[in-house]
């Protein structure tokens, strides 16, 4: 290796670990966009963690302000997640920066980027919601079958017990079942999916916690589909 290629290597180096630490911090920083708190602030003059069961969830804004907002809410927390593990093509569409054999990997790192800040949104003092529907968003930009089942699960789980987050977190472990079991489909990504899947599993779990120790305690409010409507 000449010398001139030798100082242009670290260079080239640290000039991928800056292109990725930027992307991934606006990923981060897009998931930490807090929408369920600011459609409350916005437009109802609340602050929804001050209400119901003092969380910045969907379930509690259906519970608080009525469905438009919460319905709202999870359609932007969905385009949070997709859009976040997106910026890999994105970026490198506009600049030519990241090699192809790259997107696989990064799309799932910026995608835990932003599932991490909508958790823990640097927006909203790192209380945040408890990330199902970023995470589909996520799973939407590179499987949108597993992402599919994942709702389908979730619903039916909903449909059965009329606890939503009981849906969520078993639509969560349905991801890597899932991804498991069409092991086939991810060739040489099949183990980064895997480990994606259950992380995303876990983190779910226990951004959930609480919502299931007042499950377990019967003190989970139960919500029907005829109530999905604004309440007064």
């Amino acid at each position: 290796m000449s010398r001139g290629e030798e100082g242009i290597q670290p260079k080239k180096l640290f000039m991928d670990f800056l292109q990725i630490f930027l992307c991934t911090l606006g990923a981060y920083l897009l998931g930490s966009i807090p929408s369920a708190i600011w459609i409350g602030k916005l437009f109802y003059g609340i602050d929804i963690r001050e209400h119901g069961n003092g969380t910045a969830t969907h379930n509690n804004m259906l519970q608080v302000i009525g469905s438009a907002p919460s319905i709202a809410a999870r359609i932007l927390d969905i385009l949070k997640g997709l859009l976040a593990a997106k910026v890999a093509l994105m970026v490198h569409n506009q600049y030519g920066i990241f090699a192809s054999y790259e997107y696989p990997v990064l799309t799932l790192s910026f995608g835990l980027a932003a599932i991490m800040g909508h958790i823990f949104p640097i927006f909203a003092g790192f209380r945040g919601g408890k990330g199902y529907h970023c995470s589909l968003g996520v799973f939407l930009a590179f499987d949108p079958l597993a992402a599919a089942i994942s709702v389908g699960i979730a619903l039916l789980i909903y449909l059965f017990s009329h606890y939503p987050n009981l849906g969520h977190i078993a639509g969560g472990f349905a991801l890597p079942i899932f991804v498991f079991c069409t092991r086939h489909l991810y060739g040489d990504m099949l183990i980064p999916v895997v480990v994606f899947s259950i992380v995303l599993f876990l983190l779910l779990f226990i951004s959930h916690r609480d919502l299931m120790l007042n499950f377990l305690h019967g003190n989970e409010v139960k919500l029907f589909p005829k109530l999905l409507r604004r309440q007064s």
